[in-house]
């Protein structure tokens, strides 16, 4: 949510006008100027986030999110080679770091090697069961791959961590509509528009209802998406 992204801008700034070597709020910054790039697209905040993350390393060589922020961004913005140096070292710094453990597995499948990526996703979540983004990442990395009963699996786990949590059911609603179970798929839509509604999941309920010939429950629905 790009109002939340510039909110953490804000807060890490003020901690910076505080303390301008604080790395730990550096990292911050350049992890929230990269997901405002995710958001918008637009490529200077992808560069800021570098620039800041680089000045970050500066001033903690030793901080081990440093290091995870550094790495997520080269991934991000095609230097695999530098991000998994980046994944490694925080881990020399942390062994058994969740995060770490995640940006290492997501530059595996980058490259191709899913069965390390997995297993890699797996020592994420055994550092950290109840952290729901470990579950929620194997469960994307299963969907893209095809393995849908897998993903579903991680995704509900997800929903028994942070019940409220939107993003996971769309993801439901995803997988149950490509095992063709539309039935289930609307219900889990239909969860998450009651926790946040956006465009994006009345755009696939939308979707889902057209495909079943529910032609006036689609229309009013895509409309609910246009709006947004």
């Amino acid at each position: 949510d790009r109002r939340n992204i510039e909110l953490a801008i804000a807060a890490f700034e003020r901690a910076l006008a505080r303390d301008p070597g604080f790395a730990l709020a550096l990292a911050g910054l350049g992890e929230a100027y990269w997901r405002l790039y995710e958001v918008t697209k637009r490529h200077e905040w992808a560069t800021k986030a570098e620039e800041i993350a680089l000045e970050a390393l500066e001033k903690g060589p030793a901080v081990a999110e440093v290091r995870i922020t550094l790495g997520t961004i080269y991934l991000g913005r095609g230097k695999p080679e530098l991000a998994e140096r980046e994944f490694r070292r925080a881990l020399e710094l942390e062994p058994g770091n969740a995060a770490a453990y995640r940006g290492l597995a997501e530059t595996y499948e980058s490259g191709g090697d899913v069965a390390a990526a997995e297993s890699t996703f797996l020592r994420a979540i055994a550092a950290r069961p109840d952290d729901w983004e470990g579950h929620h990442e194997l469960g994307l990395l299963f969907y893209r791959h095809g393995r849908f009963e897998e993903a579903l699996a991680r995704f509900r786990r997800v929903v028994e961590i942070i019940p409220a949590n939107a993003l996971e059911h769309s993801n439901i609603g995803g997988i149950y509509a490509f095992l063709g179970q539309p039935d289930s798929a609307i219900g889990a839509y239909e969860a998450s528009i009651r926790l946040r509604p956006t465009a994006e999941a009345y755009s696939n309920l939308a979707t889902l209802e057209r495909s079943q010939a529910r032609y006036e429950e689609a229309v009013a629905n895509y409309t609910r998406a246009l709006s947004l």
